[in-house]
């Protein structure tokens, strides 16, 4: 498996360049490996356009991760996966999961809210205005 932050990677903000991106998926397709990309950071861009997500979700080798950790606050434990069908059936499986718990039911219940109260999407618009401001547009 290789782990990426592949857009706006922590401390230095690079993003990985298209080029480098599919060279990075095809030598992984190659030896037949999992890339698990923490793609969080595309969320939070600052500007006009949102970053293109450099690998392709639905690949047979690509999950894409995500935190609200980095979105609403670091507590908050608590994050989302796409990937290929198979893949989210492996993880979709785990008795934790058919048992209808989880780690963080609270942290769970208040995210939820955020998201369909709207909360969550007016936060992420007021981080990227105010990135924009600190930062200046990408």
């Amino acid at each position: 498996m290789v782990y990426l932050v592949p857009t706006f990677r922590n401390p230095t903000g690079v993003t990985l360049t298209e080029e480098t991106a599919n060279k990075i998926h095809n030598f992984c397709v190659e030896q037949n490996l999992l890339i698990h990309c923490d793609d969080v950071y595309n969320i939070l861009y600052y500007g006009e356009k949102p970053p293109v997500k450099l690998f392709p979700v639905g690949e047979s080798n690509v999950i894409s991760a995500g935190t609200f950790s980095k979105l609403l606050g670091p507590g908050l434990r608590v994050g989302w996966v796409e990937a290929p069908k198979e893949i989210i059936s492996k993880l979709g499986s785990n008795g934790m999961v058919v048992s209808g718990g989880c780690v963080a039911q609270f942290s769970s219940f208040l995210i939820e809210r955020a998201i369909t109260s709207g909360d969550l999407t007016r936060h992420v618009k007021d981080l990227r205005a105010r990135y924009t401001v600190r930062w200046g547009p990408s």
